[in-house]
């Protein structure tokens, strides 16, 4: 393989972050969509098992969005598995669901709460503006990287 700093060398993946990648977003997937009554915090208090909701319905209003994050996700991790390499177009994929993240995560730190606990809350919205800003400054080394640094994306080949 050509080493990054020579013109036109490919972006390579990373294997084992991808599977990894991918089998969280499959854990939320599931998680949200077929279980999101069991989501809260659970304490055993005086031999009996409590639960207490945790997602406010602010949150849930996203869920259309996340879904098609995490889809998106899913599909950029599976063709960047199975090509081996960075696309064009999983790349374009990538970079749209970048920013479909950043506009979701705006919304959320501005909407309803998330959160049934206002200190959860508050706590929950900070780190989605943490979570935010790293989005951004990866989104803005992802256009740098293809604007001028020497790495090519590899053409999409006939599979």
């Amino acid at each position: 393989m050509v080493a990054d700093n020579q013109p036109h060398a490919v972006e390579p993946i990373h294997r084992v972050g991808t599977v990894v990648d991918v089998i969280i977003t499959l854990g939320a997937l599931v998680a949200f969509n077929a279980f999101p009554d069991r989501i809260g915090i659970y304490a055993i208090t005086s031999d009996q098992l409590r639960f207490e909701p945790l997602v406010a319905p602010g949150f849930w209003a996203f869920m259309p969005w996340l879904n098609m994050i995490w889809g998106m996700a899913l599909v950029i991790g599976v063709a960047n598995l199975w090509l081996g390499r960075w696309t064009v177009p999983v790349r374009a994929l990538d970079m749209t669901r970048d920013l479909l993240t950043i506009l979701v995560m705006a919304l959320m730190i501005a909407g309803d709460p998330l959160v049934v606990s206002p200190g959860l809350d508050i706590g929950l919205r900070v780190l989605v503006a943490i979570a935010l800003f790293a989005v951004i400054a990866d989104l803005v080394g992802k256009a740098g990287r293809l604007s001028g640094s020497g790495t090519h994306l590899a053409p999409p080949r006939s599979v």
